[in-house]
């Protein structure tokens, strides 16, 4: 699939492989948290799609991420948490104006 040749990409520049499988698992090709992390970020920037860590645990192969992938992009996107800090953020300084008023 399109995802998955799209992540197959990414773990060879994250894991610096010259190949990577769909089968084959992101710990078991040397993956760790730091590198983790980069590829959360390489998949929220490109995919526009906020995964948890927890994620990759249960879906470490490039075949099992794409498939999870594809399930969540076809879901309601729900806000992150960033947004409904600004939100919230916006919301408290709007009833903070509020008790000021002259």
């Amino acid at each position: 699939t399109d995802n998955e040749k799209v992540l197959c990409h990414m773990w060879q520049e994250i894991l610096e492989l010259k190949e990577v499988g769909t089968n084959e698992n992101f710990f078991e090709l040397g993956g760790h948290s730091l590198l983790m992390t980069r590829l959360l970020s390489a998949l929220r920037h490109t995919f526009n799609l906020e995964l948890p860590m927890r994620v990759l645990f249960e879906h470490p192969t490039v075949a099992e991420l794409a498939e999870k992938m594809t399930q969540l992009q076809q879901e309601p996107q729900q806000p992150s948490i960033s947004e409904i800090a600004k939100q919230g953020a916006s919301h408290a300084e709007a009833t903070d104006l509020e008790e000021f008023e002259f």
